[in-house]
């Protein structure tokens, strides 16, 4: 589930469909939508979309583009009318700057710097992020840089953006102890937790292991 879009960042969004509006003539109107023709939009499209604002609408609803995502508009927009890029620059810089706010707000709270487990059991990393990112990666390492991708495989790791605490089962202390680093991403933004250590404890013989 993709994170709330902050309220400044449709605001200037809205701000900048307005600005371009006002800008483009029909004619330029209708050159812009014959460069968006079959990609993505259909003939019933073109002939349907009078203004800037329902060209904006459809191209969202077909993913297109997003908030804070013009790629593939702007430099259409530059070849029908090139003094639209002032409007474009100046709005995006402004959405990049709340978006990156708002992922400043993004916190991951790990509830200890130590976790315990004994061997051939199972280990949780208890860990809280708020609000729900749109993707989480656990690393490991037996360095204090976790480096090493923990995968999510459903047998002996769990973990995911709905419940993002590590979960170990089958602990090893050749294999499993280590320390930890959770990380989060949103909108194109990463967010680090601080790392943590996991300690197992007891032996299982190297055969068992193997």
């Amino acid at each position: 589930m993709a994170s709330k879009i902050p309220d400044t960042v449709i605001s200037v969004h809205n701000d900048m469909v307005l600005r371009l509006d006002e800008s483009i003539l029909p004619t330029e109107l209708e050159k812009l939508k014959l460069l968006l023709k079959d990609d993505p939009l259909t003939a019933k499209d073109i002939d349907r979309i009078k203004t800037v604002q329902k060209l904006f609408l459809c191209l969202m609803d077909k993913a297109f583009i997003s908030y804070g995502d013009y790629e593939k508009i702007v430099p259409k927009l530059i070849l029908v009318k090139p003094s639209l890029r002032a409007i474009t620059d100046r709005h995006i810089k402004d959405i990049n700057k709340y978006s990156t706010q708002s992922m400043a707000d993004v916190t991951i709270s790990m509830d200890k710097p130590v976790y315990q487990a004994k061997e051939g059991g199972v280990a949780f990393l208890m860990c809280s992020v708020c609000p729900k990112p749109d993707h989480i990666v656990w690393k490991k390492s037996k360095s204090a840089k976790p480096s090493e991708l923990v995968p999510v495989d459903n047998r002996k790791y769990f973990y995911g953006i709905a419940a993002p605490t590590l979960v170990i089962k089958d602990t090893y202390k050749r294999l499993d102890e280590a320390h930890y680093q959770c990380t989060v991403m949103a909108k194109g933004k990463t967010t680090v937790g601080k790392v943590v250590q996991l300690q197992v404890t007891g032996n299982v013989s190297e055969k068992e292991l193997d």
